[in-house]
């Protein structure tokens, strides 16, 4: 059993990867999710985050409602070993049949990275009453000291003109990317940034979070 090791710096690089998959499979993919058939919830926020609740305050961030589909998730613990350390025990991965039944996705994932899927999710915005610039600030991993690597992938599966906004930890803005059909953006999963809603017509994005070693110890 291998202790966990320290986190490393925020990666503040952002990679934009036009065109990313191949046209005709990214087509099919994007039709099946962007279909009436398509199974998605309602989620009153785009995040949230107790600990936040300060900098919400200070901020006066705006959240609007989201519609959401889970589509894997693995939950797991943080525990401490027989050697007096702490590591992470991986309990349960959670799968939607939509992984498989999404034309494409499995193979969308190994073109993406060779790590494993931690979170995977299909995030849609509407255009919404007097919505802020820009949501809530956040990250989709808070816990790089324990030790993993985490990067955040969003593959956007429409053009629209809800951006998605970067942030330096002072919440300065330091980059917005429009979104654009088959265009993928990866980032460190610890980097604070928010989308937005769109002003016309919907904003569908699938939201993959990837690690390295989350099938076993490191």
């Amino acid at each position: 059993m291998k202790k966990l090791n320290p986190a490393k710096p925020i990666d503040m690089t952002i990679k934009v990867h036009e065109n990313f998959f191949d046209v005709v499979k990214f087509t099919r993919l994007q039709k099946f999710i962007l279909s009436y058939n398509f199974d998605i919830t309602f989620a009153p926020g785009t995040s949230y985050f107790p600990s936040m609740k300060k900098q919400w305050e200070e901020n006066k961030w705006q959240e609007t409602p989201q519609m959401c589909r889970t589509i894997f998730y693995r939950k797991g613990i943080t525990g401490i070993g027989e050697d007096g350390e702490p590591h992470n025990f991986n309990q349960m991965v959670l799968i939607h049949d939509y992984y498989w039944k999404i034309p494409h996705l499995h193979e969308l994932v190994l073109n993406m990275s060779n790590l494993d899927i931690y979170r995977m999710k299909v995030n849609l915005l509407m255009p919404y009453p007097n919505a802020p610039e820009y949501h809530v600030p956040h990250q989709d991993v808070a816990w790089g000291e324990r030790g993993r690597e985490y990067k955040s992938f969003l593959n956007y599966l429409n053009d629209s003109d809800g951006d998605t906004f970067f942030f330096d930890d002072q919440n300065n803005i330091i980059q917005r990317q429009t979104p654009k059909a088959n265009t993928m953006i990866e980032f460190d999963s610890r980097m604070l940034h928010a989308s937005s809603n769109p002003t016309q017509g919907p904003r569908y994005v699938l939201n993959t979070v990837m690690s390295d070693s989350l099938l076993g110890l490191d």
